[in-house]
């Protein structure tokens, strides 16, 4: 298995980016040689699309000892129209248990949802819960994803189709949130402000703040100390942390700090600052109680 794994990576001839095919090596060796499934812990990224996901997750693909999953990936094999929902749990643990790594890294944004029957679950799985401003992840949405994609993400909350991922497990209050703001003419910045909102709110509708297996944390934390907060997440899944150096690709993003926030309404601005900062102090709260709890 290593032989054909070697020669797979050198068939590629990238003898440029030796640290690449260094790393690719040194996966191929972790996956022959490393532990077994009981030794094995498996890490889910959630939260709101936009937040910052890829680029932990990216992260988690520098260390040798980690196999990481994109959204569109094996594990949502059974999903035949975008490839993006997990595949039914009994085969989805059968899979992961084929994958002979130390750690294991998904990223199932679609299923933020249902968190908490994941890591009920999934043997061996905790969670980052990895939160936004919403002004950036609004305007990193509307970027990527087009003027008119606010309105797609809450249309089907506005019309109850219960059979799209957006609606799932929403609170009656949520929904009734949406379909008081949601008109197929609203000003695209409030409604994706009001996506991440809804989206948000299912971290506390599922009182993960409460659940030991979930970490929360802050985007705009994660990339002004880089170094602290990614050896915090390796604390958190009492994994080895490799070096600084795996943290390198995270930079802040200054611009952040110049976008216009009066495309926001007032009513949009207020209920989402909220929610913001309800998101910091939770997040301060575990972190003291984790703090107090290792003493």
């Amino acid at each position: 298995m290593l032989r054909l794994a070697i020669k797979k990576i050198l068939r590629k001839r990238s003898f440029k980016d030796y640290k690449r095919i260094g790393n690719q090596l040194s996966k191929a060796v972790n996956a022959t040689f490393r532990p077994t499934v009981d030794k094995r812990r498996i890490l889910l990224i959630v939260g709101c699309q936009r937040s910052g996901t890829s680029m932990l997750r990216a992260v988690f693909g520098k260390d040798p000892m980690t196999k990481i999953f994109a959204e569109k990936s094996v594990l949502s094999s059974d999903d035949k129209i975008y490839n993006i929902r997990l595949n039914a749990i009994n085969k989805l643990n059968e899979q992961l248990e084929s994958y002979n790594y130390p750690l294991l890294v998904l990223k199932p944004l679609v299923e933020s949802q249902y968190t908490t029957s994941l890591l009920d679950e999934i043997p061996n799985s905790k969670a980052i819960w990895l939160y936004r401003h919403y002004v950036g992840v609004a305007y990193s949405n509307l970027k990527k994803f087009g003027m008119q994609n606010s309105i797609n993400n809450l249309r089907p909350i506005a019309k109850g189709e219960m059979d799209n991922w957006r609606s799932e497990n929403l609170a009656p209050e949520t929904v009734a949130l949406v379909k008081k703001y949601f008109s197929e003419d609203m000003n695209p910045y409030d409604g994706a402000a009001l996506f991440w909102y809804v989206r948000n709110s299912l971290f506390f509708q599922q009182e993960l703040q409460d659940n030991e297996k979930v970490m929360l944390l802050n985007y705009e934390d994660l990339t002004t100390q880089p170094e602290k907060k990614v050896q915090s997440v390796y604390n958190f899944m009492q994994f080895p942390y490799p070096n600084k150096a795996i943290a390198g690709l995270i930079h802040e993003n200054k611009k952040a700090k110049l976008l216009d926030r009066s495309v926001f309404s007032p009513v949009i601005t207020e209920l989402c600052e909220a929610m913001f900062q309800q998101l910091k102090h939770q997040e301060l709260l575990i972190q003291t109680k984790q703090y107090h709890d290792a003493k």
